[in-house]
C-alpha cells in the first residue's frame, strides 16, 4: 500500500549528499503496464503493454542542476520513460523503468563524451546486491560491467525512493559491450522467451529456454540472422556432448561468469540473466557480463552439499552442469586457475571493499534514504523498514564472504578435479536428434544421435 505520508520532498533529499532525479511527465501521466503469466511448462511473470511516457529529466546535486534533458521533443530533447522488468516490476510497489533520451548524455556525468547513450535504466534495488555483485564481477576480471549510481527518485514531484541509475545491457563500442556493428549479437538464454515475438531455439541441450537478442534489437533483426543463431548454438551444444567445445566457446569467459557467480551465491539459475555475445561471424560464443543479482547469498543456507554452488551450476538446462563433467577438461583446468590466482586477492579486496563503504560518509545518507523509501512504501513500522539498516546490511555480507572462501577452498578442487565431479543426467525424453540437433524419427542409419540428451552410438 502506498503510504503517500510519508513521502520525503526534493527539498528533504537536497540535504543529502546523493543526486536526485526528478522526471516529469507530459500531463503527469504515470507510466503503466499490465503483466502475462508464463504459459504451462514456462517460468515466470513479466511486465506487457508498457506505456512509453513522454517527459522531462533534471539530475540536481543539493542546489545544483547537474543535467537537463529539455522539453520533451522527438529525436530532439527530452526522453520517454517506462516501466521494464520482471518479477522486479510485478513484486515490488516501487517499479524499475527504463529511460529512453532523444539525445545522447553520459548521466553519471564521467566527463568524457564516450560514455553518452540513449538508454539508461532507474533499478528499484536499493540493496547493496548490484554493487557487490559488480565488484565481483570486476575483481574476476570480466572485461565490462555496467556502471551505476544510486539517487533520490521523483516521478512528477512525487518520491519513489532510493534507486540504482545504470547503464543498460546493449552494444556500444565506446562504453558497453563491444560487439562487431554488421556481423555481432548479444543475446540471451531467456526464461521469458514466450513473451516475445522473435527468438532463436536450440534443440540438443538448451530444450526449455529460447534465445532472445539485445543486439540487433528484435524489431531489426532479420529471420536469416535468428537462425544463423540458432544453428550456432545448435553447434555449440553438440560440441559440448562431445568435447570439441574449445572450438567453438571462449571458454574463460564461460569460466569467469561462473565463478562469479559461485563467489556470491546466486540461488536464481533461471533468472539470474544468461547474456552471451558473439563479436562477428568469425569468433567464438562468449558469455557476457553477469547482471541481477537479487538471488545472491542465498547458496549455502540449506543443507544439501550440491545446494552450496549456484544454481546454474547444477542446472541442466544451461551449459554448466555438461562443462563441469566434460571429457574435455578445458574448462575445469582454466576454472581452477582462474580460482586459485584471484581467490586470496579477491576475498581480501571485498572486505576492505565492504569495510570502507561501512565507514564512508555515503552510507549515512544511503541509510536515511533507504529507511525513507521503505516508509514511503511499506510504512514505518514496517518489516522493510528495519531491516533497511545498510550497516548491518554490510556486516551480514562481510561475514558471509568470510565464510563463503573456506567453503569454496575446500570444496572447489574436489568438484574441479573430478574427485566430486557434478553430473549432467538430463530429464529422459523421447525426443531423437542428429549431431546437427535436428529432429529425426527414429536411429534409422548407422551414425551417432543424441537420444535422452546423451550421445549414443547406432550400429545395425
Amino acid at each position: 500500500m502506498l503510504l503517500q505520508n510519508t513521502a520525503a520532498t526534493i527539498d528533504d533529499m537536497r540535504k543529502m549528499s546523493i543526486p536526485i532525479v526528478i522526471v516529469n511527465t507530459l500531463n503527469e501521466e504515470t507510466p503503466t503496464c499490465d503483466f502475462a503469466h508464463a504459459p504451462e511448462g514456462q517460468d515466470g511473470i513479466t511486465s506487457i503493454n508498457q506505456t512509453k511516457v513522454p517527459a522531462r529529466m533534471y539530475i540536481i546535486l543539493q542546489n545544483d542542476t547537474l543535467y537537463d534533458s529539455g522539453e520533451y521533443e522527438d529525436s530532439v530533447s527530452g526522453l520517454t520513460i517506462r516501466i521494464r522488468g520482471n518479477t522486479s516490476a510485478y513484486d515490488y510497489p516501487m517499479k524499475p523503468y527504463k529511460l529512453k533520451l532523444q539525445k545522447k548524455a553520459d548521466l553519471l556525468l564521467r566527463g568524457d563524451k564516450k560514455y553518452k547513450d540513449k538508454d539508461w535504466l532507474l533499478l528499484n534495488d536499493n540493496r547493496l546486491n548490484t554493487v557487490v555483485g559488480n565488484k565481483v564481477s570486476e575483481l574476476v576480471g570480466i572485461s565490462w560491467h555496467p556502471e551505476y549510481e544510486y539517487v533520490n527518485f521523483f516521478l512528477n514531484n512525487d518520491y519513489q525512493g532510493l534507486y540504482l541509475l545504470s547503464e543498460s545491457i546493449k552494444r556500444n563500442s565506446d562504453c558497453r559491450i563491444d560487439v562487431n556493428k554488421e556481423e555481432g549479437y548479444i543475446f540471451e538464454n531467456d526464461a521469458y522467451w514466450w513473451n516475445e515475438s522473435v527468438y532463436a531455439d536450440t534443440h540438443v541441450i538448451n530444450s526449455r529456454y529460447n534465445y532472445t537478442f539485445k543486439y540487433p534489437d528484435s524489431d531489426k533483426i532479420t529471420e536469416e540472422q535468428v537462425n544463423y543463431i540458432a544453428t550456432v548454438m545448435d553447434d555449440v551444444e553438440t560440441s559440448i556432448l562431445d568435447g570439441t567445445y574449445p572450438d567453438k566457446i571462449d571458454i574463460e569467459s564461460f569460466a569467469k561468469w561462473l565463478l562469479v557467480h559461485n563467489i556470491i551465491g546466486s540461488y536464481d539459475s533461471g533468472g539470474s540473466n544468461m547474456y552471451l555475445t558473439k563479436y562477428d561471424n568469425a569468433s567464438k560464443v562468449s558469455m557476457s557480463c553477469p547482471w541481477d543479482f537479487s538471488g545472491m547469498m542465498m547458496c549455502g543456507s540449506y543443507s544439501k552439499y550440491d545446494e552450496m554452488w549456484a544454481s546454474v551450476q547444477r542446472n541442466k538446462l544451461f551449459y554448466y552442469p555438461y562443462l563441469i563433467s566434460n571429457s574435455n577438461d578445458a574448462f575445469q583446468l582454466m576454472y581452477l586457475e582462474l580460482w586459485n590466482s584471484i581467490k586470496d586477492v579477491l576475498f581480501a579486496e571485498m572486505d576492505n571493499f565492504l569495510a570502507d563503504l561501512k565507514n564512508s560518509p555515503q552510507a549515512e545518507s544511503l541509510n536515511s534514504c533507504r529507511k525513507s523509501t521503505a516508509s514511503k512504501w511499506y510504512g514505518e513500522n514496517s518489516y522493510e523498514c528495519k531491516k533497511s539498516d545498510i550497516y548491518a546490511e554490510i556486516d551480514g555480507m562481510r561475514e558471509w564472504f568470510n565464510g563463503r572462501k573456506i567453503w569454496m577452498d575446500e570444496n572447489t578442487n574436489k568438484v574441479y578435479t573430478g574427485i566430486l565431479r557434478v553430473t549432467a543426467e538430463s530429464p529422459k525424453s523421447h525426443t531423437i536428434y542428429d549431431m546437427r540437433g535436428r529432429k529425426v524419427p527414429a536411429m534409422s542409419q548407422n551414425g551417432i544421435y543424441i537420444f535422452n540428451k546423451k550421445k549414443t552410438l547406432n550400429r545395425k
